[in-house]
Parts: structure tokens; sequence; C-alpha cells
């Protein structure tokens, strides 16, 4: 039932925002066209992007085509705990609302990344579509933290394409800022990769090659 409120809200929600980041973000998108290369697919695609502004996943879901089957895009989040920080906003962060937006915590601590990403696998091979920031943060300096092995992973045992993503953004995000039209962003869409554009294939990948694939990866999405 959370899937069919994930894309009755994404969809509800998709002319709005956009009218409402193109006056006050100057929010430009491109290669769209690359998304929809991807007609027939035996598992979901995976959109992978640099992260840097809380409203992110709220970027890229409204950039995605209205009339396509690429909506709705559920995310990779951090647990409720890992929001804190953010004050009231929290409450919209690790809750219901960023869940009903398509946001499942992933399940950190593990050992184990089938356990730390088991129900973003489930969806991927339900043929649904999953965003995640291999970073694992939002990236607030010029320092690139080491991005997280979980992106390969989930290409890996789902066989899903990966869809690079790269996000500009003109300086941190302020509401007042925002609303003065002090900020800008705009978002790109790269041409579709498979695992073995990233890494020779194999027919098991250890947790070293998912490194080295996230790792080159983000590369791809900082050349965007």
């Amino acid at each position: 039932m959370l899937i069919y409120i994930t894309e009755l809200l994404q969809r509800l929600v998709w002319l709005p925002i956009r009218v409402l980041f193109f006056i006050f973000l100057h929010y430009r998108v491109s290669g769209v066209g690359n998304v929809l290369l991807l007609k027939r697919r035996k598992a979901g695609i995976i959109f992978a992007s640099n992260h840097a502004w809380e409203l992110d996943p709220i970027f890229i879901a409204s950039a995605l085509p209205f009339f396509s089957n690429v909506l709705p895009l559920f995310f990779v989040s951090l647990p409720a705990s890992e929001y804190k920080h953010l004050g009231p906003w929290a409450f919209i962060a690790g809750g219901s609302i960023f869940k009903a937006w398509g946001a499942y915590p992933a399940l950190i601590g593990q050992q184990d990344l089938s356990k730390t990403l088991a129900h973003h696998l489930r969806l991927l091979q339900k043929r649904k579509n999953v965003c995640i920031f291999p970073e694992g943060m939002l990236r607030r300096a010029a320092l690139y933290p080491p991005p997280k092995p979980g992106v390969s992973y989930l290409a890996a045992e789902a066989g899903a394409t990966i869809i690079p993503v790269r996000l500009r953004h003109s300086g941190p995000f302020s509401a007042g800022k925002f609303f003065t039209w002090r900020l800008s962003m705009s978002l790109t869409f790269g041409k579709p990769l498979a695992l073995c554009d990233l890494i020779q294939e194999k027919t098991v990948y250890t947790l070293e090659d998912h490194r080295l694939v996230a790792h080159r990866l983000m590369e791809k999405i900082r050349d965007l």
C-alpha cells in the first residue's frame, strides 16, 4: 500500500515543485533522454547521485518524466536517529512523511550488505527504481568522503543498471536564500552504466570490488 501512496504523492506534487524550483532556483534539468533509454529491464534502475542539500531527494524525483514508468522513486536513507541534528526538521527527515515520499532507511551497523540493504534490493527485484547517495551523507565541504559499497552491491545482486546523477548547487541551502533568489541548482542525468562498465565482470564480487566500483562511479558523477 505504501508504494502506491509514494507514487500518488510524487505525482501530485510534481508540477507544483517544478514550478517552485524553476522560479526560485533557476532549476535546470538535462540528460532526461538517458533515462528514457531504459524501457525494457529485468530489474529496477539505480539512480546514484552526489548529495549536498537536504532537498536533493525531491529534486531528483521531480526531475524525472511525469508520463513515464520511472516514478515512483524510492530512496536509501539513514535511520531516524541520524537526523536528530536537524532539530525540528528531524520530524520530516526521519519520520512518516519521509517514508511516504519513498525513503527507506538502510540498517547501518550491520556487517552484511544483504541485511543493510535488504528492503532496497527487494524493491529493485520488483522492478521499482531506487536512488542512493553513495557518499552516504551530505557533503558540506570541498572534500569528498569515501563512497560506500552499497550501490555496487545492489547493482550486482539485482542486475540493475545505474544512472549517474550530478547535482550542482550554488551554495549552502537556507530558506532565506531560497525565497530571495540567491540560490541556483541544476541536475544532469548521465548515460546508463552496467556494472561491467565499472569493473571486470565476475561471478562473485568482494567487498573491495564493491568499494572500487563506488569510487569509479563517483568519479563519473563528478565528470558530468
